[in-house]
């Protein structure tokens, strides 16, 4: 939590992946909602976001969803973005592309 000290935000977001426990730790924490884009299309997601990536895991295309409900859960709001590794940066690239695409506020 120190690291979160002095940023504001209102939702947390983080790949449908290992860094699931983190981002539902800090929303335990800090009593904020998490969204997790997925990682496939469902057809209950509706109108999805879609952003693709190059996943440093598999070295295949990683795919990231955000549904219709998760998108009016982020619109307009500051969101602070979890993932469980950064080494090239492309999941934070897409997550950061589909929270600009769903109208989220000063992505970090």
């Amino acid at each position: 939590m120190k690291n979160f000290q002095g940023v504001e935000f209102d939702v947390i977001v983080s790949a449908e992946a290992k860094s699931i426990p983190l981002a539902y730790a800090l929303s335990v924490e800090t009593k904020k909602t998490v969204h997790y884009p997925a990682q496939s299309y469902k057809p209950y997601m509706g109108a999805a976001l879609i952003a693709e990536t190059l996943s440093i895991t598999t070295g295949e295309p990683q795919t990231l969803i955000m549904d219709e409900k998760d998108q009016e859960g982020v619109r307009d709001k500051r969101a602070v973005i979890v993932d469980d590794v950064i080494s090239t940066g492309s999941t934070l690239q897409g997550m950061r592309m589909i929270m600009e695409k769903a109208g989220a506020k000063n992505c970090r």
